[in-house]
């Protein structure tokens, strides 16, 4: 992920309202628990590839507004954790 793709998804995460990073801790620490609820071996790091390919997602799109930030990183995590079963 690029530095640009990084700050605009951090921007994307906090609403347009500066968290220093703190919404973005937050949905990873969540990731992460959800993962391992649902008994992955590595939930750091599907939580990683959910960021990472909403961050993606979203520097390809430019914008996604039809989903609130929380709800759409799990939808992709769930996408995330079927590739995982796989």
């Amino acid at each position: 992920m690029t530095p640009g793709a990084f700050r605009q998804f951090l921007n994307w995460l906090d609403q347009g309202v500066d968290s220093s990073g703190e919404k973005y801790l937050e949905m990873r620490r969540r990731l992460v628990g959800y993962f391992d609820r649902k008994n992955c071996l590595t939930p750091d790091e599907l939580a990683d590839e959910t960021l990472n390919r909403v961050a993606r997602r979203l520097e390809e799109e430019g914008a996604i507004t039809d989903t609130p930030p929380a709800r759409y990183c799990y939808i992709v995590a769930q996408f995330v954790f079927f590739e995982y079963l796989d």
